[in-house]
């Protein structure tokens, strides 16, 4: 997942199709999906908030890389928008940990 992403993230122009929903919205449902997925991998408490901040870094890394591609450029609004969706992700799993639990994790 986190290669397609990196992909994706670095060709110079997305796919035809790609640039249907917003941008900003995409980073958010992206990295909320990272962060949801990292708990499935990682289900104990005290690792998740680490895989979280290397999540965050792997944002800031596309970013930095997006800067140097063509038709591409560096966005701080990106950023904060996949930090938004990785602190989302860790609050569902911090407030509903049952609902999570009931799929064997």
């Amino acid at each position: 997942m986190l290669a397609v992403v990196f992909w994706f993230a670095v060709i110079p122009s997305p796919p035809y199709g790609m640039t249907a929903i917003n941008d900003k919205v995409a980073h958010f449902l992206v990295f909320l999906g990272f962060g949801i997925s990292a708990f499935f991998i990682w289900p104990y408490q005290t690792i998740v908030p680490k895989i979280l901040l290397l999540l965050g870094v792997y944002g800031a890394t596309i970013e930095l890389v997006q800067h140097f591609v063509p038709g591409r450029t560096l966005s701080l609004f990106d950023w904060i928008m996949d930090i938004a969706g990785l602190i989302v992700a860790f609050g569902l799993i911090k407030i509903k940990p049952a609902t999570f639990k009931i799929y064997g994790v």
